[in-house]
C-alpha cells in the first residue's frame, strides 16, 4: 500500500482516517475522476475536429431558448420555473461510431430572481444519435452527455457538481429544432438538488 498522500500518511501513523474524512476523500476522488474523464473526452473530440476541420458542416452551432422545471424548489429559490439559454457546438468527428459529438453550455436562472443569483451553468460533452432514415430537417434524435455544473448559490457557497444530460429532439426544418431534456446533478452541500427538466427551441446555423 503506497504511503504517499493524505490517506497513506494516516495509514503509516496507525490512526486510520478521522471520522468523516474518508467519505469526503472518496467523494472528492470520485468527482476528480469524472471531471478528468470529461476533460479527456473533450480533448479527444477536439482532436477529431482538428483532423476533420476542413469538413465541418456550416450548421454546427445551435442557440437554444427555453424554460426549465426544477425538481427541487429549495434549489430554485422557491420558484417553479427557470429561464433557460443554451448553445451547442457540434463536431464533424464522433467519439462513438454512428453518433455526433458536440459540446454544450446551458444557463438557468429563476424567473422571479435577480440575474446572476441562484443561477446555474452546465458544461458538457455530449453524443447525439439520429433515429430512422429521415432527411436533414425532419430527423428525430436522442442525446446523452457528461459534464460539470456550476451553481451560483448564496454568497460564498458557489459549487462545482458532477452532472449528466439526457434528452430527445426533433428537427422542425433545416434550421429549427425542438428538444426536451433532463439535467441530472448531485446534491449541493446544502442538500438542494439542481436536477431540472427543460424544453428548448433552437436555431441551428
Amino acid at each position: 500500500m503506497c504511503p504517499i498522500g493524505p490517506s497513506g500518511l494516516w495509514r503509516t501513523s496507525g490512526k486510520g482516517f478521522p471520522p468523516g474524512l474518508e467519505n469526503i476523500a472518496m467523494n472528492n476522488l470520485f468527482k476528480s475522476g469524472v471531471l478528468a474523464l470529461t476533460l479527456c473526452l473533450g480533448v479527444f473530440a477536439s482532436a477529431q475536429y482538428e483532423r476533420d476541420r476542413l469538413r465541418v458542416e456550416p450548421y454546427n452551432v445551435t442557440f437554444r431558448l427555453g424554460i426549465g422545471l426544477p425538481f427541487d424548489s429549495n434549489f430554485a429559490a422557491g420558484e417553479d420555473l427557470f429561464y433557460g439559454l443554451g448553445m451547442d457546438y457540434g463536431l464533424q468527428g464522433s467519439i462513438v461510431r454512428g453518433g455526433h459529438t458536440f459540446f454544450s453550455v446551458d444557463w438557468f436562472n429563476p424567473t422571479g430572481g435577480d440575474i446572476g443569483k441562484n443561477d446555474a451553468f452546465n458544461f458538457a460533452v455530449n453524443q447525439r444519435f439520429y433515429t430512422g432514415d429521415g432527411y436533414l430537417g425532419e430527423r428525430t434524435y436522442f442525446f446523452v452527455g457528461l459534464g460539470t455544473l456550476f451553481v451560483d448559490g448564496e454568497t460564498g457557497k458557489d459549487e462545482w457538481l458532477i452532472s449528466g444530460r439526457v434528452g430527445v429532439g426533433k428537427e422542425i426544418n433545416e434550421s429549427l429544432v425542438a428538444e426536451i431534456s433532463l439535467l441530472l446533478s448531485e446534491d449541493t452541500r446544502g442538500g438542494a438538488n439542481p436536477t431540472t427538466a427543460s424544453i428548448h427551441i433552437g436555431y441551428r446555423f
